[in-house]
């Protein structure tokens, strides 16, 4: 089992702070921007859900960060340009 989808049974556990643990282990690893991406935003809700509202704003950030900056076309951009826009 891969450690965003820990990540994401931890969450759905309430288990917050391993939640938090796994999000940020996976970035090492993760690849893709959406990758990226989603796990920063799996971080951000955890820690909404945690009471910690300004970890979630800076996870949410970093995850705006992550797609303002990266120049990998995502699966949204292949979906956009197959369908002629």
């Amino acid at each position: 089992m891969g450690t965003g989808t820990q990540a994401l049974i931890a969450e759905w556990a309430d288990a917050h702070d391993q939640a938090v643990v796994f999000t940020r282990e996976a970035q090492a690893y993760a690849r893709s921007t959406e990758s990226r991406v989603r796990l920063a935003a799996i971080e951000a809700r955890t820690l909404a859900r945690a009471g910690d509202a300004d970890g979630a704003a800076a996870a949410l950030d970093l995850a705006t960060r992550i797609r303002d900056t990266t120049d990998q076309p995502d699966s949204l951009d292949e979906r956009a340009e197959s369908a002629g826009h």
